[in-house]
């Protein structure tokens, strides 16, 4: 340093002013080179994604939840944007198919194997599973019938020809004889209707007597020449005259001689259906005394093949009355005529009960005729009915049970509205060609039923 005049001067160069650096980033907050990325791996400013596209925190998935690459589908493998269901076409979780219960591949039916949907049976065709036999009990191939074996439903013989299994005889208790044609000369032309008792015999005189024998007994048995059919039923409802009518439209349909009448005097549907239709219906009161005289008196006058009677409902009490007031049973065994009982149930239990007392009542003298009303079930519905010992009872006496088909109320609510006779009702303007067609087929039916019972309803 040197003096000049009285001050000092220095040689060294005058100090530099500072400046304050205003947001200096603190040294911790400064990335380290070895983390910054390379100039090539910097994304361009024009691929950075802007603010407001960037998903909010929420939205981000978790990086546990991301697929890995290794899982995620090829580019060739993903469905089309156009192939993407829609999201409202997507099912529910709760309705999504859990993996357990998928089918394996190898279970699914191939395409050849399905049955074409014209094939299936409709709903009211299948089999409920109730009826369905257990494997257990379904025969072996080996015991299974041929086709050809079967024999066809129009040369089966009906039930009530055939012989019940009491009344057969095993082979070593037939007769045996020796010489046919001595047989037939000296045996009268006779109709075997019980045999009780056969012995083996060894000559064809031997045969001879108990051919005669078996003929006067067999001459002994009553001829009839008609048949008193009485319809009954528990209460109103159960289809007893419904039955009745359509009966009566099938008995003058086949030009059968019929006198028909009705004793319902609160709902007398057979006598408004079919009055008008000749040789009318006629009217009996059951609850008077004497009421039911025309009843066996029109038997010895006219001498019809069958007489109809409309019971009254729940008539038992009525009709035990009236039979032993006039001895209905003995006179008309004396005319040469049969009684049968038809009886229309429903599947309560009165109906059961009108039944039984009809049959305690009328025993062996009469035959029977059960008719099960599909209006109220299946006939497997009527279980009552189907395990009770009266159907034991009546199957003893070589009863006969049928089946009514059911048909459309809207169909009886119009044949009630115009008081028609079911045919009527098949040319009838009221009635369109499909509900006329339905009235044939019930008809139709009702027949095939009443067929299987040809003799005790007088249609043979």
């Amino acid at each position: 340093m040197a003096l000049k005049g009285n001050r000092r001067v220095s040689n060294s160069k005058p100090p530099v002013k500072a400046t304050r650096i205003k947001n200096v980033t603190p040294v911790e907050d400064i990335t380290p080179v070895e983390d910054i990325a390379p100039v090539e791996d910097i994304i361009p400013v024009e691929d950075i994604i802007p603010v407001e596209d960037i998903a909010p925190v929420e939205d981000i998935i978790p990086v546990e939840d991301i697929i890995p690459v290794e899982d995620i589908a090829p580019v060739e493998d993903i469905a089309p944007v156009e192939d993407i269901a829609p999201v409202e076409d997507i099912a529910p979780v709760e309705d999504i198919i859990p993996a357990d219960d998928i089918i394996p591949v190898e279970d699914i039916i191939p395409a050849d194997d399905i049955i074409p949907v014209e094939d299936i049976a409709p709903v009211e065709d299948i089999i409920p599973a109730d009826d369905i036999a257990p494997v257990e009990d379904i025969a072996p191939v080996e015991d299974i019938i041929p086709v050809e074996d079967i024999i066809p439903v129009d040369e089966a013989a009906f039930i009530d020809e055939v012989t019940p299994i009491e009344n057969t005889y095993q082979v070593d208790e037939l007769i045996l004889v020796d010489d046919v044609e001595e047989v037939a000369k000296n045996s009268q032309s006779i109709e075997i209707t019980q045999i009780t008792e056969i012995d083996v015999v060894e000559s064809p005189s031997e045969v001879k007597k108990i051919g005669n024998s078996m003929s006067e007994k067999s001459n002994n048995q009553p001829k009839y020449k008609g048949r008193l059919v009485l319809v009954t039923g528990d209460k109103g409802g159960t289809g007893k005259s419904v039955v009745a009518r359509i009966l009566l439209d099938v008995y003058r349909q086949r030009n059968i001689k019929c006198i028909a009448y009705e004793c319902d005097q609160s709902n007398p549907q057979l006598y408004r259906h079919y009055h008008k239709l000749a040789p009318g219906v006629n009217t009996l009161k059951l609850n008077q005394r004497g009421g039911a005289d025309a009843l066996q008196d029109d038997l010895k006058q006219f001498s019809p093949q069958v007489s109809l009677v409309d019971m009254p409902a729940g008539a038992a009490e009525y009709f035990e009355n009236l039979a032993n007031d006039i001895f209905l049973f003995e006179n008309a065994q004396r005319l040469g005529y049969r009684i049968t009982m038809v009886s229309v149930l429903s599947r309560v239990k009165e109906s059961l009960a009108q039944l039984k007392r009809l049959v305690d009542f009328c025993g062996d003298r009469a035959d029977y005729v059960v008719i099960k009303n599909l209006y109220w079930g299946d006939d497997n519905k009527f279980t009552r009915y189907n395990s009770s010992e009266i159907r034991q009872t009546i199957a003893k006496f070589g009863g006969t049970e049928l089946l009514l088909p059911e048909l459309f109320d809207d169909i009886f609510d119009l044949i009630d509205a115009n008081d028609l006779t079911f045919r009527e009702a098949l040319e009838h303007e009221a009635f369109t060609l499909s509900n006329q067609s339905r009235v044939y087929g019930w008809i139709t039916a009702c027949e095939k039923e009443f067929d299987q019972a040809a003799g005790p309803l007088g249609l043979e």
